[in-house]
């Protein structure tokens, strides 16, 4: 229809555009003074990289809520991200749930504010003790930001 002014966009082109600009592209970086370990580094872009196709799921879903033409552009994201043989990528879905489940959990609207401690426990789990509050804040805040992007920057696209 004339007042649709979405750009039209095949799914398997979209995807890859995505996975670069909201998957592959780190989201967050810490401070310089604050660099982690070699280990700790990798651990750290690998579950950036897991959060963030995690959020970008997260939001294609949401839109396939709202229209089915959004289903196409979930499938070439999921096999762009996931191994091709299930036996390899049954691991790595239950952690693209897993970490779905925690971005949902930070973005709860809850009566106190719980998203420097999410960040807290975020960080150890890839082995970085980080407490500096301004940097828990911005992290928290960043995944929040990085969902709520990648949304408004669907709605612009229409999958065809």
């Amino acid at each position: 229809m004339f007042w649709d002014k979405r750009i039209k966009i095949a799914p398997a082109v979209l995807a890859e555009q995505v996975m670069i600009e909201f998957v592959d592209k780190p989201m967050f970086a810490l401070p310089p003074e604050r660099q982690p370990t070699a280990e700790a580094s990798a651990a750290l872009q690998a579950k950036l990289r897991l959060y963030q196709f995690a959020a970008v799921l997260m939001a294609v879903m949401t839109e396939e809520q709202k229209s089915a033409e959004y289903a196409p552009l979930r499938t070439e994201l999921e096999r762009l991200f996931l191994p091709p043989r299930f036996a390899h990528g049954a691991n790595m879905l239950d952690e693209v749930r897993s970490a779905m489940k925690a971005l949902a959990d930070l973005m709860t609207p809850r009566q106190n504010p719980h998203h420097l401690s999410w960040s807290l426990k975020w960080f150890e789990s890839v082995g970085i003790d980080e407490s500096n509050p301004v940097v828990l804040h911005s992290f928290g805040m960043h995944c929040m930001a990085h969902f709520t992007t990648s949304v408004e920057a669907l709605k612009k696209f229409k999958p065809i």
